[in-house]
């Protein structure tokens, strides 16, 4: 690969059909160009106009300042054509930004001690697979009745900690929408579904309590 090239700003201009089919019309390299809003509302109103106006339904970008300009000058131009954001990107951004609030990454680093620990160790994982078999409550399980092959002070300390599972329990509140609605733009479903899964997501999240610290980290994001 051309290290030069790697930074170059590249632009797709894809068709998507009712029938979910994508047709790549156009690709472009704006590296030599300034890619404002004003300026990409131009080459896609080229396109609109060369395919033909009543073709289109929506018009979608990712959520950048230009991209989002150039979607309100095409839907002003065009009043029928609706201005849409990439949920697929939005999804991306919320997960990022979520794993960056202080607690959740404190969290993910401490879950993937349990994780190592248990992957490492083949008799630590038997039991793990055990207690899965056997629909317990799995850590407490091993910790009460096989306590010994923790050997790693830090893992046992996790798993005694009541605090480690609040939180493991609300990231999986707060994840599950989230994992759904990537499921369900793979499986190519209705795009309606995508947005019915963020509306999940925020109810969840206003459904925390305001007591919870993390719920307002949330928000802010």
């Amino acid at each position: 690969m051309d290290k030069s090239n790697l930074y170059n700003s590249i632009y797709n201009f894809i068709i998507t059909t009712p029938d979910q089919r994508e047709f790549l019309l156009k690709l472009k390299d704006f590296s030599q160009n300034s890619a404002t809003g004003d300026f990409l509302a131009d080459q896609v109103s080229s396109i609109i106009e060369k395919v033909g106006l009543e073709t289109f339904a929506a018009f979608v970008t990712d959520s950048g300042s230009n991209c989002h300009q150039a979607r309100e000058i095409i839907e002003h131009t065009y009043p029928h054509i609706i201005d849409m954001r990439c949920i697929a990107h939005a999804i991306n951004l919320i997960a990022s930004n979520f794993t960056k609030i202080l607690s959740v990454g404190a969290f993910i680093s401490e879950l993937n001690k349990v994780i190592e620990f248990f992957n490492r160790l083949h008799a630590a994982n038997k039991k793990l697979e055990e207690g899965l078999r056997n629909m317990k409550i799995i850590f407490d399980w091993i910790m009460r009745k096989k306590p010994e092959i923790i050997s790693n002070t830090q893992v046992k300390n996790l798993l005694k900690n009541d605090e480690f599972f609040f939180m493991s329990q609300t990231i999986s509140h707060i994840i599950n929408p989230i994992k759904d609605c990537i499921l369900k733009l793979e499986a190519r479903t209705a795009l309606a579904d995508g947005y019915i899964q963020m509306l999940k997501l925020a109810a969840t999240i206003n459904c925390l309590p305001s007591s919870n610290t993390l719920k307002l980290a949330i928000i802010g994001i």
